[in-house]
């Protein structure tokens, strides 16, 4: 049997479905979509999955959401995801977009993949596939005609295969940052359809080699990257991660964010959380994530970061939400919906969509 990138054991699926709803609003996680059986899926609704791609197409007010993994214990075999589906925010139903398998030209099945958008296209690039290696193809998803297709760079310089990266769109580019074992740093011109490295500040300080973090854009100046893991010796001994990083677009620099006082909240350190703006395009959220001091503590927080005077919130919310990691986080409007991911108590893969709703401005208690 295949194993997963750095899955610290292999357990008993224990599986509960229909997951029962919690009451709306700020104090909780409602189940919009709950946990649905089988885990394979159907024609109405995703397989469960983890370390998928997904973002908000907030114009056709939906999640797009595609490829993935999950190990089937039943059939007992890894199943590596090729679909394309869609979460409807007004009906919340679920539509697939692509059905599974590449015979319509869409990316091989894969998972540890990036997702973002420009345009009215999402992008993804890289990702592992079932023969477990690491892939360095992007692909062109139209949002107006659900149809991926291929993208050929006219650069013939392309950054290297890699899973557990971390993209970014500002303005015309997405920037690509390290993944398994990496630090290097690219960037994809939309317009021009070609890669370039990064030239850093080759002089000032660098997040280093590390995977599995969290990126955030709130303007075009520049982005913020929290967390993730890296290898500190042979084998899979690694060290999760709490700092907090800013890429400064004009001077190609970066510049760590630590806290003022040692007394300031802070969220833990932590690999595979998940990362969205906040309503008022002044911060963004950090959810779950596991942290593995030896054996996988998954979370279920959720924190806001204040950019503006540079501070962390927890954000008090009900116990609803299964701790997870490894799985995707959405902003529609003032409401929050996280699908997916993998948790280890219950030991379970998910399917189920969670809501919560969020203040449109920084002000005041969530």
């Amino acid at each position: 049997m295949m194993k997963p990138l750095f899955w610290p054991w292999l357990c008993l699926l224990h599986w509960a479905s229909g997951q029962a709803a919690a009451a709306p609003g700020k104090d909780g996680w409602e189940a919009v979509w709950p946990q649905h059986e089988p885990v394979e899926g159907t024609a109405d609704w995703p397989s469960v999955r983890y370390s998928h791609s997904s973002l908000v197409d907030a114009g056709r007010q939906r999640m797009i959401v595609t490829h993935g993994y999950f190990y089937n214990h039943g059939q007992k075999r890894p199943a590596f995801q090729s679909d394309t589906w869609a979460f409807l925010f007004g009906s919340q139903r679920w539509t697939r977009l692509v059905s599974p398998g590449n015979s319509r030209g869409a990316p091989s099945a894969r998972y540890c993949a990036s997702l973002v958008e420009w345009g009215d296209a999402a992008y993804m690039f890289g990702g592992t596939n079932d023969k477990e290696q690491e892939l360095n193809d992007l692909w062109r998803f139209d949002l107006a005609a659900d149809q991926w297709t291929a993208v050929s760079p006219a650069s013939k310089s392309l950054p290297a295969g890699r899973s557990l990266h971390a993209s970014v769109t500002v303005g015309d580019s997405m920037y690509v940052f390290a993944g398994l074992d990496k630090g290097d740093f690219w960037r994809y011109d939309f317009r021009g359809n070609a890669w370039h490295e990064v030239d850093e500040n080759a002089g000032g300080s660098h997040p280093g080699k590390r995977w599995g973090m969290q990126v955030v854009a709130l303007d075009a100046s520049g982005f913020y990257l929290f967390g993730g893991v890296r290898r500190t010796g042979s084998g899979f001994r690694a060290e999760d991660l709490k700092d907090l990083w800013y890429f400064a677009i004009a001077t190609t620099s970066w510049r760590e964010l630590a806290p003022a006082t040692a007394s300031q909240p802070w969220p833990s350190p932590r690999r595979y959380a998940a990362a969205a703006p906040h309503p008022s395009g002044k911060g963004f959220l950090i959810s779950g994530g596991a942290e593995c001091p030896g054996s996988c503590k998954c979370k279920r927080d959720l924190w806001k970061y204040i950019a503006e005077v540079g501070e962390w919130e927890e954000l008090q919310r009900g116990e609803e939400l299964t701790p997870r990691y490894r799985h995707s986080l959405g902003l529609f409007g003032d409401e929050l919906y996280v699908f997916g991911g993998e948790s280890y108590s219950p030991y379970m893969y998910h399917n189920g969509v969670m809501r919560t709703a969020l203040q449109p401005t920084l002000a005041g208690t969530e």
